[in-house]
């Protein structure tokens, strides 16, 4: 039986990525990031090694904003956090990301 989606882990490429997209951000010295992720368990994963390299508090878990979800339902949660002085860093998933940008 297939392992259900909010459950898969990092793969060792993904892991890579995570690692190269934090020290990229970081090499950007981002005025207090706060990193937010959705509650599937690669994305809890990516955000935990972003959180790492941007020198960020734990993530907080945004619910709304998974693979399945309504991309107006993420905008929803997500704009709220663009807040002066603060620079949200967000750990989601593809097609939602599509959907917003």
């Amino acid at each position: 039986m297939a392992e259900r989606d909010e459950l898969r882990r990092l793969t060792d490429r993904g892991r890579e990525e995570a690692e190269a997209t934090g020290r990229l951000l970081a090499g950007w010295n981002l005025p207090s990031p706060r990193v937010y992720t959705s509650r599937y368990l690669r994305a809890r994963e990516t955000a935990g090694i972003l959180a790492a390299r941007l020198g960020s508090a734990e993530p907080a878990v945004l619910e709304g904003i998974t693979p399945d979800d309504d991309p107006r339902t993420a905008w929803r949660r997500l704009a709220p956090l663009c807040v002066p002085g603060v620079t949200p860093v967000v750990a989601t998933h593809m097609p939602l990301v599509g959907a917003l940008i």
